[in-house]
């Protein structure tokens, strides 16, 4: 494997340290038409020379980097500025891999390059310094690049980390119009103002009404333009595609480029999502997808998510099988079904009734009797425990051969599957008085990345059957 060498583009800054003396030259001019020159001298004077500062101290501090891809299968990275520092990050850690193009880096022809990484505590910043404190899972930007350089060294990462395959095993697109329904809804709001302005006219004076429903009128228009024109343009350019070995979701628009690669061996876990709402009027869903890091990718509003997670799933566990030199069970019975127990719904009774209680006790004894306050209050109360309920009733986790499912939702509907061999550590937790009260305790599942909430078997009532089986399977993977 030949070895690459690469330092950081410092063009930003230097296009940086041209724009300030162009921006110091119109605010002056523009003080100036309304009276107030030295005004305008004195407070751009000090915002250009504070700029100036910051963009030289960045571009020196982007030179002092260097970067290395070694024979050995690792990124080398050394700092040699006011401290020196040193990195090595082995190219099997890296678990997605991305190439990102701004507005400005487009102007520029330049790329950033991100990925995340599995397990390292002190990783790349922002700007391609060390971070530290950065726990577990991490996606960092890496360090800005000319085009050429940016995409040579994209394509050799991908194909170290078994990345990219030029087979397609499916593609999928977005659905731009629920898509942009919630965007739409935002804009429905000074729609509705501007309607309620017109039948206002009886009351208030017609130039008011001129006035007002100008402004409203320029907001629409000003946010069609600013939000509405450029997500349409980005959804109709993203792609999700499926190889036989990796992830892929770009898009490619006026306002900027991305492109992220997630190898299939890399995957934790998948989630199918769908509003029941969304799911009744379009038939479409989301498909997020784990490796750990901040960068997963969320492939949003298509068609055909059901399929696709199925068929993601499917060439993931054969990615690691031929990896491992392992066959795959065509058993996909599920091995034991469990649900939770009471306590996941009395614990919160019990909280939201001392709640309840505390808040109508406090109303009264300020204001005194509110019929309307308290009728308000016991209604979210009542609404809030139902809700409660029948999330209890409608969440269920079932263990197979190589994976545990975790159904759950009422309107936003959620299908997790995790799979044994990503899962780290697995724990009980009893924190709680009716836990205790009722023999039931929750199971903690923790893959690269998650934290203290994540991944969780609620209250189940044979909780130590059901925590030996899952070691047991966790240990076989």
């Amino acid at each position: 494997m030949e070895t690459i060498n690469f330092k950081p583009s410092t063009k930003k800054e230097n296009t940086f340290f041209m724009i300030i003396p162009f921006i110091f030259v119109i605010g002056v001019l523009c003080f100036t038409l309304f009276g107030y020159f030295t005004i305008g001298i004195v407070i751009f004077s000090i915002f250009s020379i504070l700029g100036l500062i910051i963009t030289f101290l960045l571009k020196i501090i982007k030179q002092s980097y260097s970067y290395e891809i070694t024979s050995e299968n690792e990124i080398s990275i050394s700092y040699k500025f006011i401290n020196q520092n040193s990195a090595t990050i082995r190219l099997d850690q890296i678990t997605s891999l991305s190439l990102n193009q701004s507005f400005l880096e487009k102007i520029l022809g330049l790329y950033s390059l991100r990925f995340g990484i599995f397990g390292k505590s002190n990783l790349l910043g922002g700007n391609g310094q060390i971070a530290s404190n950065q726990a577990g899972f991490d996606s960092q930007e890496l360090l800005t690049l000319k085009k050429s350089q940016a995409i040579e060294i994209y394509e050799h990462l991908s194909e170290e980390i078994n990345g990219e395959s030029r087979e397609i095993v499916t593609k999928e697109k977005p659905e731009i119009f629920p898509s942009l329904l919630s965007t739409f809804f935002f804009i429905s709001i000074p729609i509705i103002i501007f309607i309620t302005i017109l039948f206002l006219d009886i009351v208030l004076p017609l130039e008011y009404v001129t006035i007002i429903s100008s402004i409203t009128i320029g907001i629409i228009l000003l946010f069609i333009v600013i939000i509405i024109i450029p997500k349409y343009l980005k959804i109709k350019s993203t792609k999700y595609v499926l190889t036989k070995n990796s992830v892929i979701y770009s898009f490619n628009y006026i306002f900027g480029s991305y492109k992220l690669l997630v190898p299939l061996d890399k995957i934790t876990n998948t989630e199918n999502r769908k509003n029941i709402f969304s799911y009744a009027l379009f038939k479409v869903g989301h498909l997020k997808i784990f490796t750990g890091g901040s960068n997963d990718p969320v492939l949003n509003t298509f068609k055909k998510y059901e399929i696709f997670s199925k068929k993601v799933n499917e060439f993931s566990k054969k990615v690691r099988n031929q990896t491992e030199n392992t066959t795959s069970s065509q058993n996909e019975k599920a091995l034991m079904s469990v649900r939770p127990g009471s306590s996941y719904f009395t614990t919160l009774f019990f909280w939201l009734s001392v709640i309840y209680s505390l808040l109508i006790y406090g109303i009264y004894s300020v204001i005194g009797y509110f019929y309307q306050i308290f009728l308000g209050i016991t209604i979210v109360y009542l609404l809030l425990l139902l809700l409660r309920f029948i999330i209890f009733k409608n969440t269920f986790y079932e263990l197979y051969q190589d994976k545990i499912i975790d159904k759950s939702g009422i309107i936003n509907i959620k299908t997790k599957e995790i799979l044994f061999k990503k899962i780290k550590y697995i724990q009980i937790i009893r924190p709680f008085f009716f836990d205790r009260i009722s023999n039931q305790g929750t199971i903690h599942l923790y893959t690269p990345g998650t934290n203290f909430v994540d991944n969780k078997l609620h209250s189940i009532d044979e909780y130590e059957v059901v925590f030996k089986e899952l070691k047991e399977m966790i240990e076989e993977h």
